[in-house]
């Protein structure tokens, strides 16, 4: 995945190792901000899944490790506080790389997805609070608007 990636130009090359900061936004962010602890709590899932995904996406990750705190602090400061608004400027954001995906072969897709999926059900599931406990339903509601809408529409493009 990383040499499909390092063919790209400049800016989407950096937007596509930027996704599991923007989706990690998405998902967790309820209240305009990330928190010390969700960011804290992302990275050790972002670390776990350099050295234990897909071998074909560990360089990816790898990669990704190296600005991923970085990029969330730069997305959070720029990104409006409204969660609605928030969601849609991310997917306005992650627009370009649409063509990119659409012109990669479907088993890369899908393990990107499934890899990318994965680690946003891992943040949003080691975010979760007591309160979430008691709201199950709607915390399930919310997963499934992070893996339909989001994924499908910016990742699971071939998956229409």
């Amino acid at each position: 995945m990383v040499q499909l990636i390092e063919q790209q130009n400049a800016e989407l090359r950096e937007l596509l190792y930027d996704i599991p900061a923007l989706f990690t936004l998405y998902a967790i962010n309820h209240d305009g901000h990330i928190t010390k602890s969700e960011e804290r709590k992302a990275k050790q899932i972002l670390h776990v899944e350099t050295y234990t995904g897909l071998s074909e996406l560990k360089a990816y990750f790898h990669e990704v490790e190296k600005s991923f705190i970085d990029k969330l602090h730069q997305y959070d400061e720029m990104l409006p506080e409204d969660n609605d608004e928030r969601h849609d400027r991310i997917r306005e954001i992650l627009a370009p790389t649409i063509p990119f995906f659409e012109s990669i072969d479907r088993k890369k897709l899908n393990n990107f997805a499934s890899a990318i999926n994965t680690f946003v059900n891992n943040v949003v599931k080691s975010n979760k609070s007591l309160m979430s406990e008691f709201a199950l339903p709607i915390f399930t509601q919310y997963l499934e608007r992070v893996n339909k809408i989001l994924f499908r529409e910016v990742v699971g493009i071939h998956g229409k």
